[in-house]
C-alpha cells in the first residue's frame, strides 16, 4: 500500500461515513436512499479496489478471479465514476441474487447442486442480467424523485471521488488532487 494511501484512505472513509451518516439521518425510508444505502460504501470500497488492481496490473490468479469481472465491467465503462457506479450496481445485484437463490434452495445440499449447475454452464442468466442491469444504472435511477436523485449522484460522486483520491495512480498525476489545489490556489 502506497504511503499517500496509509495517510488519505482514514480521511476519505471519515468523509464518505459523514455524508452516509446524515443520509441515514435524514433520508432513511426513501427509495433512493435504499439504493444508496449500498451503493455508496460500495461505490468507495470498489474505487479503492479497482485502482489497487489496476495498479498490480494482473491477467490471472486469484486476484483476476476475484476481481476480473468487476474489472472488465469498471473498465468497459470507461473506468470512471460511470464505471465505479456500476461494478457497485452489479456486486448489489449479485448480493440480491445470491440472498435469493439461498433463501429458495431450502438446503445447503440444492443450492451447491444449482450453483454447480450454473458454474457447468458457464454463467447465470441472473448474472447476466445483473450485469446489463449495472450497465445501465442510470435508468432505475430516472424513477426516483429528481431531487433525490440529484442527492444520490452528488453522493456517490463524492465516495468515487474520496476513492480515487486516497488511491492515487502513482504513474501519472492526480487530476482530482490537481483540480483542487487550482480551486483553492494551493501549490
Amino acid at each position: 500500500m502506497p504511503a499517500t494511501a496509509l495517510r488519505r484512505i482514514p480521511l476519505a472513509l471519515a468523509v464518505v461515513g459523514a455524508g452516509w451518516f446524515l443520509a441515514e439521518r435524514f433520508l432513511p425510508t426513501t427509495p433512493t436512499w435504499t439504493a444508496g444505502r449500498v451503493l455508496i460504501p460500495l461505490i468507495f470500497a470498489l474505487t479503492i479496489a479497482m485502482e489497487w488492481v489496476a495498479d498490480m496490473d494482473t491477467e490471472e490468479g486469484l486476484l483476476h478471479a476475484v476481481f476480473g469481472k468487476l474489472k472488465e465491467l469498471w473498465e468497459s465503462s470507461g473506468a470512471g465514476f460511470y464505471g465505479a457506479v456500476a461494478a457497485a450496481t452489479f456486486v448489489r445485484e449479485e448480493a440480491q441474487t445470491f440472498a435469493r437463490e439461498w433463501s429458495e434452495a431450502g438446503s445447503l445440499v440444492e443450492f451447491v447442486k444449482g450453483e454447480l449447475v450454473e458454474t457447468v454452464l458457464g454463467f447465470s442468466l441472473a448474472s447476466l442480467m445483473n450485469l446489463v442491469e449495472a450497465a445501465v444504472w442510470f435508468i432505475e435511477w430516472l424513477s426516483f424523485p429528481l431531487q433525490h436523485a440529484a442527492f444520490l449522484l452528488a453522493g456517490s460522486f463524492v465516495a468515487y471521488a474520496a476513492g480515487r483520491w486516497a488511491w492515487p495512480d502513482p504513474g501519472r498525476e492526480d487530476a482530482l488532487e490537481s483540480a483542487l489545489e487550482r480551486l483553492t490556489g494551493g501549490e
